[in-house]
């Protein structure tokens, strides 16, 4: 029989950021501060064209970057970050666009921790498990030893899986390898 550790290892809060709205980014990324904690670790912006999913809600000069954060944070706290952000996401809409007119910015929470890159998503599939409250997790990025993190699968986003999201995961899982240690 296995042992159950009821306090799992905390894990290093991430989120994804899509954004159109130059302002709406800013401000997105001031209040994401504000609720989260500090940011320390941003990728450059890069054009996001792997897929026109968004285009009908964002336009099509669509920029990803992906933010991680100082402070850790319990694992099952992952399906709140999603909850959090989605208000968040409906705030930001109705304040530089107004409701109805599409999300100036999307807000994609997750985690990683030294095995994985867990995201967090309101849609139900095969991949996904449910967490609480219409939130559900998947396995997106998988840690391999000798190559770094690698798709967690067939579904994982392209964006995540590019080497630009490779090399940015890699790095945060480097800080967080650190911040571990520095509490051991």
């Amino acid at each position: 029989m296995g042992v159950i550790h009821p306090h799992p290892e905390f894990c290093k809060l991430i989120i994804g950021v899509l954004y159109s709205h130059d302002d709406a980014f800013q401000e997105a990324m001031r209040r994401l501060e504000l609720d989260f904690g500090a940011i320390d670790l941003r990728s450059p912006a890069i054009h996001f064209d792997m897929t026109t999913y968004y285009n009908d809600e964002m336009g099509d000069s669509i920029q990803r970057l992906w933010v991680s954060f100082e402070t850790l944070m319990e694992p099952d706290k992952l399906a709140a970050a999603k909850l959090h952000t989605n208000r968040m996401e409906e705030w930001l809409e109705r304040k530089f666009r107004g409701a109805g007119s599409g999300r100036p910015v999307n807000l994609d929470p997750g985690y990683v921790a030294m095995s994985k890159l867990i995201l967090a998503s309101t849609k139900d599939f095969s991949h996904r498990i449910y967490l609480r409250d219409g939130i559900y997790a998947e396995l997106t990025l998988r840690w391999n030893r000798k190559r770094g993190f690698e798709a967690g699968g067939d579904w994982s986003y392209a964006d995540y899986k590019s080497p630009a999201g490779v090399e940015f995961f890699n790095r945060v899982r480097e800080r967080y390898k650190e911040q571990l240690e520095s509490c051991r």
